[in-house]
């Protein structure tokens, strides 16, 4: 088992730093872009009252962290004519005393075929103002068209909208507003471009009008807005897919419940904390669920944000780190703000597999899985060595009872040390992992 544990390690922090878009299902088969909105609506300046004044910071580690941003999408598609996107995930670093790094995603990194970095912007500390200079962001990625090998670097490009002559105009900056509540708000008279020169003309990969970043809502369990209905069947081929050859963890048993607002909400307690995924999980100890809707039985969506309960070391730096699993379903519903009905329609057109709920067996099939990490939740990573990857979940019929399940009662007990190894004999004062039929536990011998 010391052997399976550092195989597995390796092989996450490996896939984990490849992009979530290398899979051929998600890449767009558009050679471009999109096209600038040909009016854009802005609202009077004038009208907007602060209800509070700007927070004081004393350096820019301070509105480090994790965002949504919302915006008005800048871009037409350019097939379909419809906007681009709505919504981002950000996340803030500090790099100086007065200067941030700002990684959205997805965004222009939506596409398959475009990397990009952070951008840089400075914070004024005395003024609780953040602005992004166009000459700052000049070279920060690069775009390769669809079948080809030709690579045009992207750029910045930022413009104003001049309020006199109802025009949009080049900027050399924009500067937004850090406000008492952290929320950081760049003006609806902006818009912010990722450009690219194509030999000699302007290309547009994304655009941003009125960006507004605002802290992210995670999930809480709060047991008052659920009801236990019974326990449900978990099966794994996300994280069993990538263990080493020969060793696959059996289906467990979880705790089920749903939600009493949203009968189609449920909500699964911590999967990887049971049966032998407690020999995996580096804290089996910790909860956390997987949330899920199906309410729309032909497109299950994910709820991103939500912690699973399975810790391990998926970076270079040696730590373990909490996964926080969801879908591209529940992240372009519940992240970037698409209706479901929008969603699915995306989905047919790319001829992509929406997660499915079963009532005929009552088995949800969870697919499209990606995952973030405790250092950024909502990051769209994927194991790529596993085909196929996919949740499934049995929901109970409310009795709380789920077919026929043995009670671990009079089964013999199994002994573990913390690396995995069966312990004849665990000898007191030892720290072990112990297994009873399908429950697993750790404790000390007395």
């Amino acid at each position: 088992m010391k052997k399976f544990y550092s195989t597995l390690a390796l092989s996450m922090a490996v896939v984990a730093s490849a992009s979530a878009f290398e899979t051929v299902q998600m890449k767009k088969t558009a050679t471009l872009v999109g096209e600038p909105v040909k009016t854009v609506q802005v609202k009077d300046a004038a009208s907007k009252v602060a209800k509070a004044g700007p927070a004081r910071i004393a350096s820019a580690e301070e509105i480090e962290g994790v965002y949504v941003g919302e915006y008005d999408p800048a871009l037409n598609n350019s097939q379909t004519g419809e906007p681009v996107y709505d919504a981002v995930d950000a996340i803030i670093e500090a790099a100086d005393v007065d200067l941030v790094l700002i990684t959205m995603n997805p965004w222009a990194t939506k596409y398959s075929n475009v990397e990009m970095d952070p951008l840089l912007a400075t914070v004024d500390l005395s003024a609780s103002k953040i602005t992004i200079a166009a000459e700052d962001n000049q070279g920060i990625g690069k775009y390769t068209p669809n079948g080809t090998t030709v690579d045009y670097e992207i750029s910045l490009v930022l413009m104003e909208m001049n309020l006199d002559q109802q025009q949009w105009v080049d900027a050399e900056s924009v500067t937004g507003t850090i406000n008492a509540d952290g929320t950081i708000e760049f003006p609806e008279t902006t818009t912010i471009y990722i450009g690219v020169d194509m030999d000699g003309e302007r290309g547009w990969l994304g655009g941003m009008t009125g960006l507004k970043l605002v802290y992210p809502d995670y999930f809480t369990f709060k047991e008052s807005e659920w009801n236990y209905v019974g326990e449900s069947t978990f099966t794994e081929g996300i994280v069993n897919g990538i263990m080493d050859e020969g060793y696959e963890i059996a289906p467990v048993k979880v705790d089920m419940y749903q939600n009493k607002a949203n009968a189609g909400l449920y909500a699964a307690k911590n999967p990887y904390s049971t049966g032998d995924w407690a020999l995996v999980n580096e804290d089996p100890t910790v909860g956390g669920y997987i949330v899920f809707n199906i309410e729309n039985p032909d497109f299950v969506c994910m709820r991103p944000l939500t912690g699973s309960g399975l810790w391990m070391t998926v970076t270079q730096d040696g730590f373990p780190q909490e996964i926080y699993f969801h879908n591209i379903e529940g992240m372009w519903v519940f992240n970037e703000g698409m209706t479901v009905a929008e969603a699915a329609k995306e989905f047919a057109e790319r001829k992509l597999t929406p997660s499915k709920y079963n009532a005929a067996n009552r088995t949800v099939n969870l697919e499209n899985i990606y995952f973030g990490t405790t250092e950024n939740p909502f990051n769209t990573l994927m194991w790529n060595a596993v085909e196929n990857a996919t949740y499934k979940f049995t929901i109970p019929d409310g009795t709380g009872v789920d077919g026929i399940y043995t009670d671990s009662e009079n089964v013999a007990k199994r002994y573990f040390n913390l690396q995995g190894v069966e312990i004849a004999n665990p000898e007191a004062g030892q720290v072990v992992i112990v297994k009873e039929g399908n429950k697993t536990s750790k404790t000390i011998v007395r």
